[in-house]
């Protein structure tokens, strides 16, 4: 009996010397440190994120916004206006080109006339106005101004070929007017001059009481009085006074001042 008490107590020992020594290797073992488990990745939020779980034990921190996560405000509504109507073009006419202003007139000299006064009337009158073949035998003179007013007090000049010179004024016969009878002759007449001054005048043709030209006796109705024709007048013209109407002829001048 004591020996296996002895037995025992050998047995009892190796086994606490066993249990001493492991307990020291265990105690010189470091142990694993826990692994903290990594949260599980999340997909980034389009619109409002939510908080990434943290492993329990720890304290959650507070998420900060990204801010592309943001929310993105609703962009306010621009009122469009109203389209307005828009007038159609009429059509209009292009408007005239403005035409270039004249350049004001240059005052052009006013020449001087070569004389004070000009013949601007001098033929022979018809047999009509001369009362017939047997008629009168005249030359009626007017004197007139620019504007073709008579003018009175201008003393006249008729010449014949013999060197005779006889002076007239107008006014004894009428306003501008002066008479001179011719007795079978042949004139010339010019303005000589007024009271106050001398003037220089164009002379009219030679005036022919006698033996008028035939231009003047076709003119005026003589060849044709006795249906005469061109030729037949032109024959008694040559034959000189007494075969047409023998020294009965008149004629008008009119004389006109140049300024």
């Amino acid at each position: 009996m004591l020996k296996n008490k002895k037995t025992l107590c050998v047995i009892w020992c190796v086994f606490l010397a066993l249990a001493l020594t492991g307990c020291q290797t265990i105690a010189r073992i470091t142990p694993t440190p826990t692994k903290t488990p990594r949260p599980p990745a999340t997909a980034t939020a389009t619109s409002t994120p939510t908080g990434t779980p943290m492993p329990t034990g720890t304290p959650v921190p507070t998420p900060t916004p990204n801010p592309t996560d943001a929310p993105t405000p609703s962009p306010t509504d621009t009122p469009v206006p109203a389209p307005t109507d828009t007038p159609l073009p009429t059509n209009t006419p292009p408007s005239a080109p403005t035409p270039t202003p004249a350049p004001p007139p240059t005052d052009t000299p006013v020449p001087t006339p070569s004389v004070d006064f000009k013949v601007i009337t001098q033929r022979m009158l018809s047999i009509e106005e001369n009362q017939g073949c047997q008629g009168l035998h005249d030359i009626f003179i007017k004197v007139i101004d620019i504007n073709g007013n008579a003018l009175d007090g201008i003393v006249l000049r008729v010449d014949d070929p013999a060197g005779g010179q006889v002076e007239v004024v107008t006014g004894e016969k009428g306003p501008g007017k002066a008479e001179f009878p011719m007795f079978n002759g042949v004139y010339v007449v010019r303005v000589l001059r007024d009271a106050n001054r001398e003037y220089t005048s164009e002379v009219t043709r030679w005036l022919d009481s006698v033996q008028p030209t035939i231009e003047d006796l076709w003119n005026g109705g003589y060849c044709q009085a006795d249906e005469r024709t061109y030729e037949e007048c032109a024959e008694l013209r040559e034959l000189g006074k007494g075969y047409l109407c023998s020294g009965h002829y008149s004629y008008e001048v009119v004389f006109q001042r140049q300024w």
